[in-house]
């Protein structure tokens, strides 16, 4: 952008040789320039040259750079508009969305995200599972960057992946799913809001199946996080508890519509799903579907300070650390809310029976992770029944034969307390 034409053309010229080195060194050093090319694209005249750079990139013959050229496809998507209103004052930090369809630049957008779609088509069909790996994994990425015009075709593009012949790449489709949910129900109108959760849901369903013990457990994290993004959707503030009725505090039939529909695929869908996934045979997969409640009921407290419940930025992983060990050394202050919220008092009750259960596993991990999520659900009901119900999961495992359980078990019971003590009890 700082250069003249005729010296563009002449850089262009380089970088292009450079991508068709027999060096792969080369190649791969030459794909990063291009990333960082397509972040300050302010010239419409360079755009072409970018596409055809990113087609090149899929057709290489090393997988990673096939892999590396789905990150390019999203970033150059991205950053597209940028080229056609030509303002490089902010660099990259400036992105701007696909214009309307009244303004004069939006045909020419539109016929180059036609020609990069094809390629993360093509990737996702790519014979090495590496590649398809990485489209499934930036699949909400591209939604993003492309716009609502595109969301039925990747949607599409993702059922195809939740269907891969590898493992791996079916893991990592699942692990999308709620973010690619959130993309499309965050940026579309209704219709196409609707037409994501009728789309993924059914093959989601046919994964608790699934022969691999790592998409059951990927299942089971992407559940909880689909659940606490639709929760927070149909409740608009933890728990799902039914709304105002028409008429008062402002509240219309459209938010009345949204609330039942989104409770529907709660109770009816994810709900069930957590619930089979928590009897599953493999401990790993049982511990997974725990945690995925904990979670998503300190996901609930993330979201009312401001943070997305699928944040695409590296945080603290949740599956390394113990939810009791997490709280006593982040609930000091006593006045704040230590849990949000996310499953009603129905919901609650249809968990007990398979928690009770858990708790005698004999799988140690297992009966530690049972007992972690007694504080989230203490604070999901306000019935001393259901709350002494719940509390006896941490008596029992605090005579448990393994010190990690009994002391799991001593920390959360103390958790709890606290809980009960919160809501006047």
């Amino acid at each position: 952008n700082h250069l003249d034409f005729p010296r563009q053309l002449q850089l262009r010229g380089v970088i292009t040789r450079a991508l068709h080195d027999v060096d792969v060194g080369v190649r791969k050093a030459t794909a990063a320039v291009v990333h960082e090319i397509s972040e300050m694209l302010f010239d419409r005249r360079a755009v072409p040259w970018t596409v055809l750079m990113v087609e090149r990139s899929m057709t290489d013959p090393e997988p990673q750079l096939r892999a590396a050229a789905m990150t390019l496809t999203w970033h150059l998507a991205e950053h597209l508009p940028n080229a056609f209103l030509g303002d490089a004052s902010k660099g990259s930090l400036s992105i701007r969305r696909l214009p309307p369809r009244t303004d004069p630049t939006f045909m020419d957008v539109y016929l180059l995200q036609c020609k990069l779609l094809p390629v993360a088509s093509n990737l996702a069909e790519d014979r090495i599972a590496s590649v398809r790996l990485s489209v499934a994994a930036q699949c909400d990425r591209l939604c993003t960057a492309l716009g609502e015009h595109w969301f039925s075709v990747i949607i599409d593009l993702l059922q195809a992946l939740l269907s891969d012949r590898d493992d791996r790449v079916r893991s990592e489709a699942i692990l999308c799913m709620p973010r690619l949910v959130e993309s499309v129900i965050s940026g579309a109108s209704e219709d196409k809001s609707v037409s994501v959760l009728e789309s993924l849901l059914p093959q989601a369903l046919k994964m608790q199946k699934d022969a691999s013990v790592l998409v059951r457990s990927s299942l089971a994290t992407a559940t909880g996080e689909l659940l606490v993004f639709l929760v927070g959707l149909g409740g608009a503030g933890g728990s799902l508890s039914p709304p105002p009725s028409p008429g008062h505090g402002g509240v219309n039939i459209d938010e009345i519509g949204s609330y039942k529909y989104y409770k529907k695929h709660v109770d009816q869908t994810l709900i069930p799903l957590l619930q089979k996934l928590l009897q599953d045979t493999n401990p790993d997969v049982t511990s997974a579907s725990l945690r995925a409640v904990t979670n998503a009921s300190r996901s609930g407290a993330r979201d009312r300070s401001g943070i997305p419940s699928c944040s695409h930025k590296p945080d603290v992983d949740d599956d390394l650390v113990s939810l009791a060990s997490h709280q006593s050394h982040t609930s000091i202050d006593r006045t704040k809310p230590v849990f949000i919220p996310v499953l009603s008092e129905e919901q609650v009750l249809r968990l007990l029976p398979t928690l009770s259960n858990l708790a005698t596993s004999t799988q140690w991990r297992v009966r530690q992770s049972a007992v972690e999520i007694v504080p989230a659900l203490l604070g999901c009901t306000y019935r001393l029944e259901t709350r002494n119900e719940i509390s006896k999961l941490c008596i029992n495992l605090m005579s448990d034969k393994v010190d990690t359980v009994r002391k799991t078990a001593a920390e959360c019971f103390c958790l709890g307390g606290s809980s009960l003590a919160r809501h006047g009890e």
